[in-house]
């Protein structure tokens, strides 16, 4: 989707405006076809080696992505980019220009499953969590929607406003509001519910996975009692709060244990459990698998 989302708006800009605006070719690491993850193959044009003669290189990458960098591919990106053309990144393609340092001191942001970890793993970039970042020569989207939205962007900003929004037209959708428009459902729509307590303490522990929060101090960050927090986390969320603070740490502990290279006994360290045996009883308890089973050879 996000492949899409970054190719399409650019066809109908030609054929809604009867000119030749953009043109583009579809690169692979080897030249071979792409199987997606829904296992449609996209041809090519070529291998990356043979990209010139653009403007805009955009690196699509869905789960994963680490297991795609190779030193021909850093290198090669980081060739282009010494010739000042455009890098862009869709979904999980902002890993792969930071693994090639394409993104320090840029602003950047990449999709939500995976901002806590790109976050710890790249420092010197700043990580918004927005829907997509431009900043100077550096473009990052957060995946399908989000292409979609940064793509009109580059049509509005080359050929005006006006055309933009009807190649959004032509698609049904309504573009972001704002550019630094949030990438996720506000919480109260995740939960279904706008019962202030349990959007607090929901928020407090999506942005508190690396301590070690205890339910009693969120309890009092929230300014009530804790029985009173847990009698509404088991009427609103059919929860206790530990459990669902517990399970938010493996969520994203299960991304890091995929998609960084980070060791178990770090990675049970940044999700605020006090140590590598709690988290693997933990994790093997939440998915049948230790966290080990689950490592991604990097």
């Amino acid at each position: 989707m996000s492949f899409c989302t970054s190719s399409e708006p650019l066809r109908v800009a030609n054929r809604l405006s009867k000119q030749s605006l953009y043109s583009w070719k579809l690169y692979s690491l080897d030249g071979k076809p792409v199987v997606s993850s829904n296992s449609m193959v996209s041809q090519v044009d070529g291998s990356i080696q043979q990209i010139e003669n653009v403007d805009l290189v955009v690196v699509v990458s869905s789960f994963n992505p680490q297991v795609s960098i190779s030193r021909p591919l850093t290198h090669t990106l980081k060739q282009l980019a010494s010739r000042g053309i455009f890098i862009g990144g869709v979904d999980t393609g902002p890993y792969i220009l930071a693994r090639a340092d394409l993104l320090d001191g840029y602003k950047a942001t990449i999709h939500f499953e995976d901002l806590a970890n790109f976050r710890q793993t790249f420092p010197q970039v700043e990580t918004l969590s927005t829907r997509y970042v431009i900043d100077r020569k550096r473009l990052t989207a957060a995946g399908a929607a989000a292409s979609m939205d940064m793509m009109l962007e580059l049509i509005s900003r080359q050929h005006g406003q006006q055309l933009a929004l009807q190649v959004a037209e032509q698609f049904i959708y309504s573009p972001a509001k704002q550019l630094d428009d949030e990438q996720r459902l506000p919480v109260s729509q995740r939960l279904q519910t706008d019962h202030p307590v349990i959007l607090e303490a929901v928020s407090l522990m999506e942005n508190h996975l690396e301590d070690n929060l205890s339910t009693a101090q969120i309890a009092e960050l929230c300014g009530i009692s804790l029985r009173q927090l847990e009698r509404l986390f088991k009427q609103f969320l059919n929860s206790t709060p530990g459990k669902w603070y517990r399970l938010l740490k493996l969520k994203n502990a299960r991304i890091q244990l995929k998609q960084s290279r980070y060791t178990v006994a770090e990675i049970a360290a940044n999700n605020g459990f006090d140590s590598t045996s709690s988290f693997s009883r933990a994790y093997k308890a939440q998915y049948q698998r230790s966290p080990s089973e689950d490592r991604t050879k990097i």
